[in-house]
């Protein structure tokens, strides 16, 4: 069973039973533990996609035109560990990773198993859909348009470049643009918790956040925060040309618009 094989209501109804029978879980004593490393070429503009349930995943840009993909597999016994399948499709433009579990995981909390992933992809590579249930995802160094989602994390970018659209239900979003403008978009969208967006100082892009329980605040002075009436704040506002669009929503928790440290 692929661990993203049901969408919307269905989806988010196991991940919420995934986080309660699962997330509870302590290893005590010995831990089990299995190791994998692949190599694969992938194009420089390449796409890779990676579908997993409860693990950290970390991804970074490098000069090559290949994708190293490590992983480890963390249980509480060696049978469950090995019942955890990673299944790779390559193609020369397009890298597919699948974390699969058998039918009953889902179902018994002794059989949690957690899967954390550091993967090397080319600096210009395309983040096709970076997905997760509960995890950290962390993506540095990666210029190329990305796209992630987890139920229960935190999602953190450095050195983005193209279009970037970043989604969690419990978790906090910061985002460091490398660049900004003509048509590029940036989506960042949690529920309960905190978003930092820091954007470059000579970005072109309309920019518009709303939160309903938390704050707005930007460095730009062109960027205007208003309160709603009865409940929320909004900001809107347009930064040099406004070639670019940026929009940012929260319901519980802050919102944070920066300018890169370097160029203040």
């Amino acid at each position: 069973m692929k661990t993203t094989s049901t969408n919307g209501i269905q989806w988010l109804l196991a991940s919420v039973l995934f986080a309660s029978l699962c997330g509870s879980v302590a290893v005590a004593g010995e831990e089990f533990k299995e190791e994998l490393r692949q190599t694969y070429p992938l194009a420089a503009d390449g796409r890779l996609s990676l579908e997993n349930v409860n693990g950290r995943i970390e991804i970074s840009g490098w000069s090559r035109d290949e994708v190293v993909i490590e992983a480890v597999k963390h249980g509480k016994t060696r049978e469950s560990v090995e019942a955890v399948k990673i299944e790779v499709e390559t193609r020369p433009d397009h890298i597919a990773i699948h974390t699969e579990h058998p039918a009953k995981w889902f179902w018994w909390k002794d059989d949690c198993v957690s899967v954390d992933y550091t993967i090397q992809v080319p600096q210009r590579a395309r983040l096709k859909n970076v997905e997760s249930v509960n995890g950290k995802i962390v993506i540095e160094g990666v210029g190329g348009d990305i796209k992630a989602t987890t139920v229960n994390g935190e999602i953190r970018t450095e050195g983005a470049a193209g279009n970037v659209k970043l989604s969690t239900v419990n978790g906090k979003i910061a985002t460091e643009l490398a660049a900004l403008g003509g048509g590029q978009s940036v989506s960042l969208a949690t529920v309960n918790g905190q978003i930092e967006a820091t954007l470059p100082a000579n970005a072109d892009a309309e920019v518009s956040a709303s939160t309903v329980n938390g704050r707005i605040t930007s460095e730009y002075s062109s960027l205007t925060v208003k309160k709603d009436f009865p409940v929320g704040s909004n900001l809107k506002g347009t930064l040099g040309n406004g070639g670019a669009r940026v929009k940012a929503s929260a319901v519980n928790g802050s919102i944070s618009i920066r300018q890169s440290p370097a160029e203040k």
